[in-house]
């Protein structure tokens, strides 16, 4: 400010008091113009001279400038308005900056400007205008202690201005009237801006934590020396406001200099008009304002004083000057100090417990009166101390003097406050309570701890009186308190998992949740108002849940996650726990953290292991490690490196390991209380005590066990042996007894335990404690032991005569009694009086009292609040800053959280009278409960919020449409839905059992009330319709019911309940406002989507979907007892068809859950002997699985199939009922997935259904179409799959054999196709035709056993385009067991085709069809598919038994009118001869060829015998056209032999002969079989047919002559004709043509290179002489060329070819085409 501005600033103040003075002295009847003081006038005259003549400040005193306007404000001569402008011109220059203008004199001026107003005096008048001065001085006392200025104010000017502010609101006026509203308000105000200015500036006080004594109690035993102390009063009287008169004036002092009225500064007695006149003055007396009590806990700092402030102008230059700290500071003028703040915060203290009834102690360093009506003291203190918290904030707690005043007196001081308090203090103290948790943190966490233990909870609950007000008060400060970030893990950590404390946060978790259910505690009417206790403990819940959230997110490791330790039940050893709880440290915790085997690691290793925040818990708290104080300052520090421990834990994680000790110690507390020899065994077995119990053990478990019956410690101490009383003195060294004043030191030894009642026992206590305390306190003034023991009884039974209730009329013991009594104890002299009258006045004022039992009386001794002040003072207390909470701390809160947090919102929930806004605060809570599980896998919390919901939603959801229509009307059962819908969608892997029964039970409900949607049942790819039409049908109710149509839409049932006869009339109004609600109904059901739900199934975890299944399984209830009582099935039958559509969506894991499903099917196929709905949809449910899941899980096929088993074993009627259906489905299933059925088993079940379904003749077809699919399935055929279809179907041909012939045939056409597939290419087999080795289907990735599986035609191709090269001659290891299973599975076949056409016929044309049938097997098996010894078996014993069968019918034909007879023969003869060609060169090899070959020539030579001209023709006719091709074919040769060297040659001709005379050997050279040489006499074949048909020898000399006539000419024309046979080429791996060529080089030659013109016959893997590709396998009823069959080229075939396809045709056609054909070979 420049020097001109503020000379116009002062110059216009000066001018308005000088008009002030003037307008006064005018006014006044008191003083004429000559008598009024001229020294005032005179000095703001002289003022006005020099204001503008001033060129610098410098020289200028602030002091001078100020002084006129103090003496106008200190003067009692004047009246209100000119003090009032004086005050007010202060103000104005304090807030225009007028003090900063001045380098020099500022805190002097400072100090006088405070030390004037506050000694202000003034003449009174009139009450408005006397207040108005008041009001002015609290405006100048605001101004200059907020200003930058109020820091240098001195230690007792600025405690004079406070207690003037606060007394300047508390005096009373005239006649008894109080002051008025707008000053009491005014001055509170005032005080708030003073005391925070003050307290902004702690933090730059010097702290003084140093300053601490050794002992947590030694403070309380001194007081300060001198010091200056507010005072708290009630309504004082400001001098003339009662006497009326002159001497009954006094000047009220606020703690400076106490004057008597008269002296300077007021006028003399002489002068006043005590009629008219009182002059008001704030500077009393002594006597008026009573002695000042001591502040308690007063501890000298040795901090200097505050630094003033520099006074230099902003900008100014300050070379030369003096320093910024000592500038403008009069010698002895220096600002306040932390003292100074002490005193100010004992006087907002003292205000708190300044009411009638707080207590017998005095206030700290105030006198505490009853407070009137009209002054609620403590609600100002309150206040006062919420600004002082949010002004100092943490700074408080660095000052040792104000650390213990929040720790000892500010607690007490609110709970006596708090005790009977109306709503507005209760609401001013809950407040409080939680500025000290958000300000202080963990350092305040114990007296936070004590407040809500001892004052909220009691109340919230609705204790001592409580009204429903009061208890909405207290309950909304716990919500405030549980609305903070983090505030359960925290409360969590500092309280629940400290072995001294109590269970806080559980304490208020089950508080909440009893007063949020009804009648639980709420007080007065349930749900009353938004704001309702119900309303409010609900939401308190949800705010502790919602709490975790920052924690739950915050990352970190839980106890459910690899790498971090669980707890263990006990420690594996002995833990000494006691000795660091006594010394007020943390228990070691280590030893209950296992690490999963993890080894130990160093110190330095496990440094790096700590959590956030670690080393402020070792610091703050220090951890115990047996040899000294980690963390810990001072000579408690080990002296030597810390050995190897356990893996280093996060502050979490021992809070957590000491929350098990805590369990750990309750019960072990529980079982002393029992029995203490017991309980101390259960703590030996605990590895809490060892197991040698030593006395200082003992003691520290008996101090230091929370939850020990007091009565039982003592009777424990007073025991007489000497081990007691090691014990004794053992359990007194646990008390910190120094420097402690003698009653302070009883009430703590007497408050830890109960005095038994025998007296020799309590006589060894007291005298234990009397030596402990002597030896503790040497200078206490006791001489001895004795004389403190003596002392000690003194002093109870002082308090037992003072506070004893007494039915006589004597006089209580008085102090001098007390001394008397004493007079001669203190070894034989008096007792220091001093301690006598201090032992008797506190004793008098607060009697000896133990904690419990004051408790109980709701009520707590002064010893309580010196033990917490203890408690709050060691750095055990702070020690959880540090424990930052983690995900595994959240999940132990959460544990506790959910319980109490579900009980209450179910119970809201359940409640009709709930609002909506509990409704909702309740489902909040739901939702948020379950999200709090999901991070923890809290599986049975999320099962428990499903439960809840489940029941809300159905809770009434009746079968009813009124019912229906009011559920969608209303909100709970809708917003449950919606809820549940969520809580599924999000976490329904954590739903267990309850939880998904709940939701079965709700989806049965909403069925019965036709809500359900039918979407629920959709599988994946199904439409809606599907799903509809699987609805169950409702047994009856529901939204349809009370006549709309059952079967309508839910909304056409709606719009229909709104036809009324009359619109107008009350009836249609309610229908249609129940239409409404059914709509809203519908709706809600439809928002929720349920569909989801089940379709999200396939997203559960396995536990959760097993669970899900067994509730299903659990809805239907039992199936059997349900279909034998009668009544309606449509649960279970919804239930059921869940059970699948699950099964369904969650096809990817039906290995899992098929089990489960099959039991529940297996139940309801066996529910009932009679067809119901519940069984057809086990059956057709289970037929659809299958269906859908057999393509895509081909694994899964067995499993699944093994449940048809069920419906195979079907009652028959339940199966005759259910065949249609079931045939239907079964033939789906197959056209979908028969290539996937595997095992035989399988097939088996599969061939049983439709043996089983075709019974009924509506299901026959469908049966049987399910029969053809599968056997016209190349995909599905296989080794296994074989034997059950062709019993099947052999079974059919014998079933309709007679009665349906026709049919018989399609299941015989069916049989050949079978055996077709089994020998042709795409079957087993076609890895062994033609000798080629592409395998029967075994490979390195097939099945053990099982190398025949069927594999599709394209597999077939290629495997035999794979494998080009000739076989070998003997067959692979894996090709052997493959045959064998070949020709194990071909022989029945063929067995039974045999059998049915040898059997008596019934029907000529099925016995015909059997033969042909039989012929187009066994020629369309190739020949090296079986050895030599299975066809010589073939045809001994089927195709030679049955041509002499049907010759012997033939030839008894006629007489025994069998038609058809010749026929079959001829059929029989043709085959057997077919047959004969395309196996002869493999029949050769074998030993017994002679004899089969005999036989089949001699069968046939007897067909001669039947007297049938057909027969007669035929059978020479295909004889001779077999001996051509094996002419042709190199075969049939001179020197044909067997493998025993017998002549085939000569025994064919022979055998020919018998047949036909026309059938020898020049038969070969009439056909002209060699090209060029037919009928030439000059050939070699020739020449061995003449010298045959002349009788001679066809052996070995014809085979030379025909070797030899063939050397000239190899490959030319003169090649004989088998080398140039197509067989040639087939003959390498044939031991008959090799045998026929050992008398001829050549032909052995040619049989090894073969020729160019040989052409080899086709074969698999080769291409065929017309250019085609072999291996393209055929179609599956398409029956290949047998094998034996030529193909030349270059040549002309023969003329006839016995393996076309002629055979197939009819036996007339055959018959005459093969004897034409004869003839012109002929």
């Amino acid at each position: 400010m420049e020097v001109g501005d503020l000379a116009l600033l002062l110059n216009n103040e000066v001018a308005t008091v000088l008009a002030a003075l003037r307008g006064w002295a005018a006014a006044s009847t008191r003083y004429t113009d000559d008598e009024m003081p001229e020294s005032l006038v005179e000095d703001f005259q002289q003022l006005r001279r020099k204001i503008f003549t001033w060129k610098s400040l410098g020289d200028v005193e602030p002091l001078h400038l100020l002084h006129p306007f103090f003496e106008v404000i200190r003067t009692p001569e004047t009246s209100g308005p000119v003090t009032g402008a004086a005050l007010g011109s202060l103000r104005r220059l304090i807030q225009a900056g007028f003090l900063a203008a001045f380098p020099a004199g500022v805190g002097e001026a400072v100090a006088a400007l405070a030390d004037a107003v506050t000694s202000c005096k003034f003449e009174a008048t009139v009450p408005g205008s006397d207040e108005c001065v008041l009001f002015r001085i609290l405006e100048v006392l605001a101004a200059l202690v907020a200003s930058p200025w109020g820091a240098a104010l001195p230690h007792d000017t600025l405690l004079n201005a406070l207690q003037a502010a606060y007394r300047i609101g508390h005096y009373q006026t005239e006649k008894g009237r109080a002051t008025s509203e707008v000053l009491a308000h005014a001055s509170r105000d005032t005080l708030a801006v003073m005391v925070g200015a003050v307290f902004s500036r702690l933090g730059s006080l010097p702290a003084d934590l140093g300053s601490q004594l050794s002992s947590p109690f030694a403070a309380a035993a001194h007081a300060a020396a001198g010091g200056h102390h507010l005072v708290v009063e009630d309504e004082v009287e400001l001098q003339g406001a009662g006497a009326g008169n002159a001497e009954s004036d006094a000047a009220l002092t606020a703690g400076g200099d106490r004057t008597e009225a008269g002296d300077a500064g007021s006028a003399p007695a002489e002068a006043v008009e005590p009629a008219q006149h009182s002059i008001v003055s704030l500077l009393p007396p002594p006597s008026a304002g009573g002695a000042a009590a001591p502040v308690t806990n007063p501890v000298p700092t040795d901090a200097g004083p505050m630094p003033t402030i520099s006074t230099t102008p902003r900008g100014a230059s300050q070379d030369g000057g003096a320093s910024p700290s000592t500038a403008g500071r009069r010698p002895g003028v220096v600002g306040y100090g932390p003292d100074c703040v002490r005193e100010i915060l004992a006087f907002v203290i003292g205000l708190i417990r300044a009411k009638g009834g707080g207590g017998p102690a005095a206030a700290p360093g105030a006198s505490a009166p009853a407070a009137s009506a009209s002054q609620d003291l403590p609600l100002q203190g309150l206040r006062l101390l919420l600004v002082v918290l949010d002004a100092a904030g943490p700074a408080l707690t660095r000052h040792a003097d104000l650390a213990a005043l929040l720790a000892a007196d500010l607690p007490r001081a609110m709970f006596e406050a708090g005790a009977d308090a109306p709503p507005t203090r209760l609401a001013a103290l809950c407040c409080a309570t939680l500025a000290l948790h958000a300000r202080l943190g963990a350092r305040a966490i114990v007296q936070v701890e004590a407040l809500v233990r001892l004052l909220l909870l009691p109340l919230a609950e609705g204790r001592g009186g409580a009204g429903p007000e009061r208890q909405r008060v207290a309950l909304e400060g716990l919500l405030d308190l549980c609305r903070q970030p983090g505030f359960a893990a925290e409360l969590y950590l500092a309280a629940d998992c400290r072995v001294e404390r109590a269970d806080l946060l559980q304490d208020i978790c089950a508080l909440l949740s009893k007063t949020a259910q009804p009648g639980g505690g709420g007080g007065g009417e349930a749900w009353a108002g938004g704001d309702s206790a119900q309303t409010l403990a609900l939401e308190g819940l949800l705010a502790l849940l919602a709490s975790l959230d920052d924690v739950a997110e915050g990352g970190g490791a839980s106890d459910i996650d690899p790498g971090v330790p669980r707890l263990l039940d006990t420690p594996g050893h002995y833990v000494d726990v006691w000795t660091p709880l006594a010394a007020g440290l943390a228990p070691p915790t280590d030893q209950f953290l296992d690490w999963g085997g993890e080894g130990s690691v160093g110190a330095e290793e496990g440094g790096e292991g700590r959590g956030e925040g670690d080393g402020d818990e070792s610091r703050d708290g220090g951890v115990w490690t047996g040899g000294g104080i980690e963390g810990a300052a001072g000579p408690t520090r080990a002296a030597t490196p810390a050995a190897p421990r356990p893996r280093a834990t996060s502050p979490a994680d021992r809070a957590r390991a000491e929350k098990r000790l805590k369990s750990l110690l309750a019960s072990a507390a529980e079982h002393y209380n029992r029995d203490p020899k017991k309980g101390l065994q259960y703590a030996q077995a605990a590895r809490l005590l060892p197991p040698t119990l030593d006395p200082a053990t003992l003691a520290r478990f008996l101090r230091c066990c929370p939850g020990l019956n007091e009565a039982a410690v003592g009777e424990a101490l007073g025991e007489r042996d000497d081990f007691s009383a090691g014990v004794r003195a053992a359990y007194l060294q646990t008390f910190d007894l120094a420097g402690l004043d003698f009653d302070v030191a009883l009430r703590l030894f007497l408050d830890a335990f109960r005095l038994p009642g025998e007296g020799q026992r309590i006589d060894r206590i007291m005298e234990a404690f009397g030596g402990a305390y002597h030896a503790a306190c040497p200078g206490s003034g006791l001489a001895s032991p004795d004389a403190a023991y003596v002392l000690a009884f003194s002093v109870i039974m002082l308090n037992t005569d003072l506070h004893k209730q007494r039915t006589d009329r004597q006089p209580r013991m008085t102090l001098e009694g007390f001394r008397r009594m004493n007079d001669a104890t203190n070894d034989g002299e008096p007792m220091p009086a001093a301690l006598l009258q201090h032992l008797f006045s506190v004793i008098s004022a607060d009697p000896l009292a133990i904690t419990a039992d004051a408790a109980a009386a709701d009520q707590l001794p002064s010893v309580y609040w010196t033990k917490l002040a203890a408690d709050a003072s060691r750095p055990r207390a702070r020690a959880g800053a540090g424990a930052a909470p983690t995900r595994a701390v959240a999940r132990d809160v959460f544990a506790l959280l959910w319980g109490p947090a579900l009980a209450a919102a179910a119970a809201a929930l359940e409640d009709p009278r709930a609002p909506a806004a509990g409704v909702r605060g309740a489902l909040e809570a739901l939702r948020r409960a379950a999200r709090g599980a999901a991070p923890h896998a809290a599986d049975e919390a999320v099962d428990a919020v499903v439960a809840a919901l489940g029941g809300a939603a159905a809770a009434a959801l009746h079968p009813s449409r009124r019912a229906v229509a009011a559920w969608g009307a209303g909100e709970r059962g809708p917003a449950s839905l919606a809820a549940l819908a969520e809580v599924l969608a999000t976490h329904g892997d954590l739903v267990r059992g309850p939880g998904w029964r709940a939701v079965v039970a709700l989806l049965l409900r909403l069925h019965r009330a036709g809500l359900l949607p039918a979407g629920v049942l959709a599988a994946d790819g199904d439409d809606e319709g599907g799903a509809a039409a699987r609805l169950p049908r409702r047994a009856s109710g529901g939204a349809g019911s009370g006549g709309a149509a059952a079967g309508g839409s839910l909304l056409s049932r709606a719009l229909g309940s709104l036809i009324a006869i009359d619109g107008g009339t009350a009836a249609g109004a309610a229908g249609e406002r129940e239409a409404a609600g059914v709509r809203a109904a519908a709706d809600a059901v439809a928002a929720a989507g349920l569909p989801d739900v089940v379709a999200d199934t396939k997203f559960l975890l396995a536990d959760s979907l097993l669970e899900l299944l067994q509730a299903l399984a659990w809805g239907g209830g039992d199936l059997a007892a349900l279909v034998a009582s009668g009544e309606p099935t449509d649960s279970a039958e919804l239930c059921l068809e869940l059970l699948i559509t699950v099964a369904l969506r969650n096809r990817d894991r039906v290995t899992l859950i098929w089990p489960l499903v099959h039991e529940v099917l297996a139940a309801a196929t066996s529910a009932s002997q009679e067809s119901n709905a519940l069984v057809e949809r086990a059956v057709l449910g289970l037929l659809r699985v299958c269906e859908r899941l057999l393509p895509y899980k081909e694994e899964t096929a067995e499993m699944l199939l093994k449940s048809l088993t069920l419906v195979v074993g079907l009652p028959a009627g339940v199966a005759w009922d259910l065949a249609d259906r079931t045939a239907a489905e079964l033939a789906a299933l197959l056209r979908s997935s028969a290539r996937y059925i595997r095992s035989e088993a399988d097939w088996r079940t599969v061939c049983a259904l439709v043996r089983l379904t075709s019974l009924r003749p509506e299901a026959a077809p469908a049966a049987f179409e399910a029969l053809s699919v599968a056997v016209h399935d190349p995909r599905a055929l296989s080794t296994r799959s074989f034997p059950p279809l062709l019993e099947t179907c052999l079974h059919f041909v014998e079933r309709y054999r007679a009665p349906s012939p026709d049919l018989a045939l399609r299941f015989l056409e069916m049989v050949e196709a079978l055996l077709v597939w089994l020998v042709g290419p795409a079957g087993p087999a076609r890895g062994h035709a033609g000798g080629e080795g592409a395998g029967g289907g075994a490979g390195p990735g097939a099945a053990p056993g099982d190398g025949l599986a069927a594999t599709t035609p394209g597999d077939a191709v290629a495997a035999a385009a794979a494998t080009e090269a000739p076989a070998a001659a003997a067959a692979t290891p894996a090709e052997a067991p493959a045959a064998a299973r070949v020709l194990e599975l071909w022989q029945p076949g063929v067995a039974a085709l045999a059998g049915g056409a040898a059997r008596d016929p019934g029907s000529p044309a099925l016995r015909d069809a059997c033969l042909l049938a039989l012929q187009r097997v066994l020629l369309a098996s190739p020949p090296s598919v079986h050895d030599a010894g299975a066809w010589a078996g073939a045809l001994g014993t089927l195709v030679l038994p049955l041509v002499a069968s049907a010759r012997r019918e033939a030839a008894e034909g006629p007489k025994r009118g069998r038609p058809g007879a010749a026929r079959s023969l001829r059929l029989a003869a043709a085959m057997l001869v077919k047959v004969l060609l395309a196996v002869v060169e493999i029949l050769a090899a074998g030993p017994g060829f002679y004899a089969l070959w005999s036989d089949s020539l001699s069968v046939l030579a007897e067909c001669m015998s039947v007297p049938d001209e057909g027969v007669r023709d035929s059978v020479p006719e295909n004889v001779k056209n077999m001996l051509l091709v094996l002419a042709t074919n190199g075969v049939l040769v001179p020197g044909w032999r067997d493998a025993k060297g017998a002549s085939l040659w000569d025994l064919t001709w022979g055998k020919a002969h018998a047949v036909s005379s026309g059938l020898n050997p020049g038969l070969l050279v009439a056909a002209g079989v060699v090209p060029g040489h037919q009928g030439s006499p000059h050939s070699p074949l020739g020449a061995a047919a003449a010298a045959a048909g002349s009788g001679g020898d066809g052996g070995g000399d014809d085979a030379s002559a025909i070797a030899a006539a063939g050397e000239g000419t190899p490959g030319g024309e003169g090649t004989p004709t088998h080398a140039r046979s197509p067989r040639a080429g087939a003959r390498e791996s044939s031991p008959a043509p090799a045998a026929a060529a050992a008398g001829s080089p050549q032909l052995a030659q040619e049989g090894a290179t073969g020729t160019p013109e040989a052409v080899s016959p086709p074969t698999p893997g080769k291409p065929s002489a017309s250019g085609g590709d072999a291996t393209t396998p055929a179609a599956p009823d398409a029956v290949p060329p047998p094998s034996g069959v030529a193909e030349t080229t270059g040549a002309d075939p023969p003329q006839t070819s016995p393996g076309s396809d002629r055979e197939e045709g009819s036996v007339e056609e055959a018959d005459g085409e093969q004897a034409s054909s004869g003839c012109k070979q002929s």
